[in-house]
């Protein structure tokens, strides 16, 4: 998979070439052709040179795609272990490239700004610091209605207060891998999808080092277990 981050939203698609390039398809081979560019598309440019999960990818039943294979092959790049498809990858690399630019200068423009904003502030006028000290001769006049501080503190941790501390890390990590489940059909509201905001999806063969290593572990163990089920259904 290419070098995050990149952008897996869209791409390009040029109408022409694709046509030009696929006269020779059928009804049924053109949406199991672009089922194939989409799933290389959302994996980094390739797809794994596995037959059960390109037929499952391509919509085929195993039959169908043993006699269909050779139509699609001659598509992409076949190596010992994978499927590439050269325009998909160089569309991707081309999208991360952009958004590392992006990335560049909004860190930039963020620094620019930040060093404007740093200039020292100016130290409380006598009238405040007159104010402040009566304030604190007087705790009781710090909140509404005759509460102390204390008093404002336990409000504030009640239900109706403030909204609870944020999900730790770890946490939201475990959530999104339990929702995600490429195993299951694309029609299946149970499979729930990969924000590309997340980084690389757990199936790919790149390194996510957001996701923490024991969670990202199990999840693999799980998927590589669905995907032999797939196959001795097959």
């Amino acid at each position: 998979m290419a070098d995050a981050p990149k952008s897996d939203v869209w791409m390009a698609f040029y109408v022409g070439t694709y046509l030009a390039n696929t006269l020779n398809l059928s009804r049924e081979r053109h949406g199991s052709y672009l089922m194939l560019i989409l799933a290389a598309f959302k994996n980094g440019g390739w797809l794994p040179n596995d037959d059960v999960e390109l037929a499952i990818i391509a919509r085929c039943t195993p039959k169908e795609w043993k006699a269909e294979r050779r139509v699609y092959e001659a598509f992409f790049e076949v190596t010992e272990d994978r499927w590439v498809h050269t325009f998909v990858e160089g569309q991707l690399e081309r999208a991360a490239r952009l958004t590392q630019a992006k990335s560049a200068a909004g860190k930039k423009g963020a620094e620019n700004r930040w060093q404007k904003d740093s200039r020292p502030m100016a130290g409380p006028s006598p009238s405040q610091r007159q104010t402040d000290a009566q304030s604190e001769s007087h705790p009781h006049n710090s909140c509404s209605h005759g509460k102390t501080i204390d008093d404002a503190a336990r409000a504030s941790a009640s239900p109706d207060g403030p909204p609870r501390p944020r999900l730790p890390e770890s946490a939201k990590w475990a959530e999104r891998l339990d929702s995600y489940r490429p195993w299951l059909p694309h029609t299946d509201p149970l499979r729930g999808r990969w924000h590309s905001s997340w980084g690389l999806p757990p199936d790919s063969a790149g390194n996510n080092p957001l996701i923490p290593t024991d969670l990202l572990a199990a999840w693999r163990a799980k998927f590589d277990a669905e995907m032999e089920k797939l196959r001795s259904a097959a």
